[in-house]
């Protein structure tokens, strides 16, 4: 089996480089090294044609690195089909941002980090009289010049005192650029619709999850 050896500058010994036992086809492999040494930490990676250059291997993380959750503090009431667009604050409940989070503004939400995301949305509302309650949830690519609705859910309305609809949404979204995208919430109903929330408790509100990459 062939071999180029190289000795050491001082000290003895040396470092061999041995050929295979036989190259596919029995082929004249050549390899052609880079021109300068790389950078701490890289490798060296081929083209598929014997070109040799250096390459940074990707950083992976474990885990989630973008969570948040988001509710209704107050009960609010909305008139058929609008924005739900105040009484919103982070979840402080036994509970921390990760990453860097989402950032509110009248009901307009934007995203702190690129990826694909899974949000789950729920509500817990009463109506007057109306056949159905419900929520969507809606996705602007455009800097909220236009919504794409990704999701919805309607429960029976139960009118009375202390009678109350509740439902879940979800969906899951690829937010490409966090300078454009925008993510809204809006009441369905045909009349009026109030949410019952809470300041320390999690009743009308979602949950934000980044998946992975974009």
């Amino acid at each position: 089996m062939a071999e180029v050896k190289i000795a050491a500058d001082s000290g003895g010994g040396s470092v061999g480089l041995v050929g295979p036992a036989s190259t596919t086809s029995n082929a004249a492999i050549q390899f052609k090294l880079p021109v300068a040494d790389g950078s701490a930490g890289q490798v060296l990676k081929t083209d598929g044609s014997g070109n040799l250059s250096w390459y940074t291997l990707p950083t992976y993380t474990n885990g989630i690195t973008e969570a948040d959750q988001w509710r209704i503090n107050a009960s609010l009431s909305n008139n058929g089909n609008n924005d739900i667009t105040a009484n919103w604050m982070r979840s402080n409940s036994l509970f921390e941002k990760i990453g860097t989070g989402l950032t509110e503004s009248s009901g307009i939400f934007t995203f702190g980090a690129t990826g694909k995301y899974m949000i789950c949305f729920s509500f817990y509302a009463t109506g007057n009289d109306d056949r159905y309650i419900g929520c969507s949830m809606h996705l602007s690519a455009d800097s909220g010049s236009n919504y794409t609705q990704l999701a919805d859910n309607l429960d029976s309305s139960h009118s009375g005192a202390g009678t109350y609809s509740a439902g879940t949404i979800q969906s899951m979204c690829d937010v490409t650029d966090i300078s454009t995208f925008r993510l809204k919430f809006k009441a369905v109903s045909v009349d009026t619709v109030t949410f019952n929330s809470a300041s320390d408790a999690q009743r009308t509100g979602f949950t934000c999850y980044r998946l992975g990459d974009t």
